[in-house]
């Protein structure tokens, strides 16, 4: 166990209502963690650094997860690159500044996947973070996240009496609270709504963006929060990179289509539009850190697909 983090704690979970932030306050609560802050986007503003810093000294915060941002699917990053650019740069600024001026002691922060180089070899090792050029279509939002979690990087190895930074690169996450329209949510949420649709509606066939030959590895949202508490709880020294969160597993867009299909009991043709964008080829990530320090995702996509789809069923339907 780490010895700056205690059961007793002040915690505060940064986007607590969406997809990962959920995930962590469910599996804190578990562990019967009780002095948890999780308030809402109208309780709190994080793009408010002033509030921000006030929230944490007021609640005597000690740990952050810092969950909150601007997120959304290969269109809606494609199509507004500024404004995921600048309020994911002014949230990651505000956390790293924030965390240093209240005194924190254990802050998680969050990359993306889509950070690596495109060209680099897959599945990406951490190690080969700015190495290369990034995909165009979500460049400004990976801008920010490189920021972010590079950062915290120099932060943890000026050996000052600093906040103990820890930055994951979860892959495509996915489960309970995801965002699930089809305009700005990532593929798997908008795959689930519109094959559902489908389904209610009795259309005979629906068209998809893209081939459909794109591969991708899903992390269910659960297994996130298992490996940040992991780390939390596992981790000595600061890390100097960040860290690869994921499954080993991949599949392609046009398999998992097929595949939520059959778990919503869809029948219909499924065709492909290969006009529209496909993004990355492929997006696999190294988890050997992970693996050797001892952690291993313990859900596997058909199952997490099932438990996400009654989710959907019985939240967003």
């Amino acid at each position: 166990m780490n010895n700056n983090f205690s059961i007793e704690d002040n915690i505060l979970i940064a986007g607590a209502s969406g997809l990962i932030g959920s995930a962590v306050l469910r599996h804190f609560k578990l562990n019967r963690y009780k002095n948890l802050f999780h308030p809402t986007k109208n309780e709190l503003n994080y793009l408010n650094k002033d509030q921000f810093f006030e929230y944490c000294v007021k609640n005597k915060i000690k740990h952050l997860i810092f969950a909150a941002g601007k997120v959304g699917g290969i269109l809606d990053n494609k199509n507004n690159q500024t404004s995921y650019l600048f309020d994911n740069t002014e949230l990651a600024l505000n956390a790293l500044k924030v965390s240093i001026e209240a005194d924190l002691k254990i802050v998680v922060l969050f990359g993306s996947s889509c950070m690596y180089p495109i060209k680099s070899p897959q599945p990406y090792k951490e190690k080969d973070l700015l190495t290369g050029k990034i995909e165009k279509t979500s460049m400004g939002y990976a801008i920010s996240k490189i920021l972010l979690t590079q950062g915290a990087n120099v932060i943890n190895e000026t050996g000052r009496h600093y906040p103990f930074f820890i930055s994951v690169i979860p892959n495509s996450t996915y489960g309970p609270n995801d965002n699930f329209d089809d305009k700005t949510s990532h593929v798997l949420g908008a795959l689930i709504n519109k094959i559902y649709t489908a389904k209610v509606n009795n259309d005979p066939e629906i068209s998809l963006f893209g081939t459909g030959k794109s591969l991708r590895e899903f992390v269910y949202s659960d297994d996130v929060a298992d490996a940040i508490f992991f780390l939390i709880t596992n981790l000595k020294e600061k890390p100097k990179t960040a860290i690869n969160i994921g499954t080993s597993e991949e599949i392609s867009i046009k398999n998992l289509a097929l595949e939520i299909a059959k778990i919503v009991g869809y029948n219909g043709k499924i065709n492909f539009n290969i006009n529209k964008l496909d993004g990355a080829p492929r997006k696999i990530l190294d988890i050997t850190q992970m693996k050797t320090l001892g952690w291993s995702p313990k859900v596997y996509l058909k199952d997490g697909l099932v438990n996400t789809i009654d989710w959907y069923v019985n939240n967003i339907r």
